[in-house]
């Protein structure tokens, strides 16, 4: 999956757990989304920052909110019986998030793998996107890319994003390491333990 991460250079794409932990995500994802790349373990998660932190939701348009917070959970749900581990992070999240327990007692099961996703970016406005999704086969790893939607001007302002030169590299998690970490130095990715909070 990271392979594959590192050749989508013109659109922004991601890697995460099962958790929604953010190991890796190349330069465009990192200027559309500002996202940091977990470090400190599920509780450093997407899902609770989003659960958890209203700053982790800036990016995104207040009517987009609801729906990406029933996405983690439903999604989540259809994970909770597979490892052990998420089902001690769901309990764990459910005692420190009301919205999130609210949602998950309303026990909507869903894995999403292609949906419209909006971002409000604070340079270029609101850019509306194809998000899809791509499970790895054991199901505790997702690739997620943002495709343009067709028409409109979301291509112009990802290019404008672009534009820097930076966006062929990948940023990961300093908790990728072993063998994942000289695969991807083998690619010419860049590693980092500070990019990123």
């Amino acid at each position: 999956m990271l392979d594959l991460l590192g050749k989508l250079g013109d659109v922004p794409a991601q890697l995460f757990t099962d958790l929604f932990e953010l190991v890796a995500q190349n330069d465009l994802a990192v200027a559309l989304l500002d996202e940091p790349l977990s470090g400190g373990g599920p509780d450093d998660s997407q899902v609770c920052r989003w659960s958890l932190d209203p700053a982790a939701r800036a990016r995104y348009p207040v009517d987009a909110q609801p729906g990406v917070s029933r996405f983690y959970v439903a999604d989540l749900r259809a994970a909770s019986g597979r490892y052990q581990r998420v089902t001690r992070f769901i309990s764990r999240l459910r005692s420190r998030s009301i919205e999130f327990s609210d949602l998950w007692d309303s026990a909507a099961v869903r894995v999403r793998r292609s949906g419209e996703h909006q971002v409000l970016h604070p340079s270029v406005g609101l850019i509306e996107l194809e998000c899809t999704g791509m499970l790895s086969e054991d199901g505790r790893h997702r690739r997620v890319w943002y495709s343009p939607r067709v028409g409109g001007e979301t291509a112009q302002r990802l290019q404008l994003l672009g534009e820097d030169g930076r966006h062929r590299r990948v940023w990961y998690s300093p908790r990728v390491g072993g063998e994942t970490a000289q695969r991807l130095q083998l690619l010419g990715v860049v590693g980092t333990t500070s990019f990123r909070r």
